[in-house]
């Protein structure tokens, strides 16, 4: 029963990686001794359903190790994150920032891949890899970078390490879901998404991928539901709208698509997708014009 081994035992474990952390012939076991102890907290999660027990625990373990605790503490950013209590997040981000420069240069290699230096970035994720390679960030680094340099196999390999380290986070397993879409392997794509929907139901990165998905599928009724509720969760998003328009273009549903595709070529400036989206938006408007107004 953990109720009972938090009242009774986790004192005891605590003072005894205390005292192991201390011995400088331990050091070498430091990063095993990280993942055990936090591995410890998960089960006071799942048995309790209480983010705050497994905060608690996991706060009064990173106390013991502060300078290697930079996993610890993404952990309970992203705990406070599904809670959906953004300020104490963002608090313990600014925090993760100042204590460790890795993080900063982690963003440096995401805006080297988007402006298309996907060699430096591929270099800098590496390295920060080496240096921590239970860190969460550098591990989604490396498979963001696999995916954008068309290396669907070791990007999957990748994710699927940081899916081990954060069971309850859905962004990964949308990561591997989105590698399988991008080599067109649908089922299993399918199956990956429906695991991360399983951990968070609205996460927007998973129904982005599922209209997406269906829609390649051309089962364009589902892409247009997911559409429609990334549109519900995200009114300002134009991937939402650009989905329902393009699925209800193929459902024949033309005056929704007609409304659908005219408020996304509002929102968004000239790319393939917005071209497609034009020749689909003139032909809408083009039939609406011959059936007089009538669908």
């Amino acid at each position: 029963d953990w109720d009972l081994f938090a009242l009774v035992g986790l004192a005891p474990l605590l003072y005894l990686i205390k005292k192991i952390g201390l011995a400088d012939r331990a050091k070498f076991f430091y990063p095993s001794l990280t993942i055990l102890s936090f591995a410890l907290c998960l089960p006071f999660l799942v048995t309790n359903l209480s983010y705050q027990s497994s905060i608690d625990y996991a706060t009064s373990l990173m106390k013991l190790d502060q300078a290697k605790s930079r996993s610890g503490m993404t952990m309970v950013r992203d705990y406070y994150r599904n809670q959906n209590e953004i300020v104490k997040a963002d608090s313990i981000n600014a925090e993760i920032v100042r204590l460790f420069p890795q993080a900063t240069i982690m963003r440096q290699a995401f805006a080297m891949a988007k402006s298309g230096r996907l060699a430096e970035a591929s270099r800098i994720a590496d390295s920060l890899y080496r240096v921590d390679p239970f860190s969460k960030e550098a591990i989604n680094l490396r498979g963001s970078l696999a995916i954008q340099a068309g290396q669907y196999k070791k990007a999957i390999e990748v994710f699927g390490l940081a899916t081990e380290l954060s069971s309850y986070d859905p962004a990964p397993r949308t990561s591997i879901a989105i590698a399988y879409q991008r080599m067109g392997q649908h089922f299993e794509m399918l199956a990956s998404l429906r695991k991360a929907q399983e951990l968070s139901p609205d996460f927007m990165k998973m129904l982005e991928c599922f209209s997406l998905g269906f829609y390649q599928m051309k089962q364009y009724d589902s892409a247009y539901q997911y559409g429609v509720r990334i549109i519900e969760l995200e009114p300002d998003n134009p991937n939402g709208y650009l989905a329902a328009g393009t699925a209800s273009f193929h459902l024949r549903k033309a005056r929704i698509c007609e409304r659908y595709l005219k408020r996304y070529l509002q929102m968004v400036p000239k790319s393939t997708d917005q071209m497609q989206a034009m020749k689909m938006y003139d032909q809408v408007v083009t039939y609406l014009s011959k059936q007089n107004g009538t669908p």
